[in-house]
């Protein structure tokens, strides 16, 4: 990778080695009408919204000296309202995280169900990222494939989660990026097969939990290495 290049990443730093000639993931910035390659809105926002996100903008202007509610409360209630309204399911606040778009969401998920010594199984032809996401945090990162329909081929599923041993089961609806959906029925049987799934606990590393009646942001989580006195502690935030 040379150094001139706008996405290189200098030589001189300590790169992770599966990282050394790889670029950053990013979509082309094209200048058409519809840029259906990132998922835009074709419409633009009504005039109301506009008004209306503006003076939200000057409500909340005054306080843009201090950190925004880290738990999003505000906002996973009123995701609890829409959702009530549109489809009738009522779900709490508790039920419910925000997340700074899909990305983050996912990375969250392999963070806290994946990592070294643990699988995810995904079937493809699916989503581009999710490898990504699984080389990011040192998961395995298996495949099941689709029937030539591009729909969920659950006996292969099944067969994969019973010999690979996956920690998470990556299913999209609507796939991306064929748009399959994937039917309930199909979803239930690979559920079934989920729950009775062994997934193997890593062998070179003990984690020990110190849990209280709820994670707070001094709550720690200690990795100890079996054959070593040293301990890491990492500390969550709520």
């Amino acid at each position: 990778m040379s150094e001139t290049s706008s996405n290189a990443i200098p030589a001189y730093l300590p790169l992770r080695n599966d990282l050394i000639g790889e670029e950053p993931y990013g979509a082309p910035q094209l200048d058409v009408p519809v840029c259906l390659n990132v998922n835009e809105n074709p419409y633009a926002p009504e005039p109301a919204v506009v008004e209306t996100i503006a003076q939200r903008v000057k409500e909340i202007a005054l306080t843009l000296n201090r950190y925004p509610d880290r738990e999003h409360i505000a906002l996973r209630q009123a995701f609890c309202d829409y959702l009530e309204r549109e489809s009738g399911v009522k779900l709490e606040v508790d039920q419910l995280w925000g997340a700074n778009g899909s990305n983050e969401i996912m990375l969250q998920l392999f963070q806290a169900f994946g990592g070294p010594g643990r699988i995810a199984l995904g079937c493809d032809p699916t989503y581009s990222m999710y490898p990504e996401y699984a080389r990011d945090t040192f998961t395995t990162w298996k495949l099941a494939h689709r029937n030539e329909d591009f729909s969920l081929n659950v006996d292969a599923t099944i067969k994969a989660i019973e010999d690979v041993k996956p920690a998470m089961i990556v299913l999209t609806s609507p796939n991306n990026p064929t748009g399959t959906p994937l039917k309930m029925d199909d979803l239930k049987r690979v559920l079934g097969a989920a729950e009775t799934a062994e997934v193997p606990v890593p062998p070179k590393a003990c984690i020990r939990w110190s849990w209280w009646t709820k994670p707070t942001s001094n709550s720690v989580i200690r990795v100890r290495p079996p054959r070593s006195n040293s301990s890491a502690s990492m500390r969550i935030s709520p």
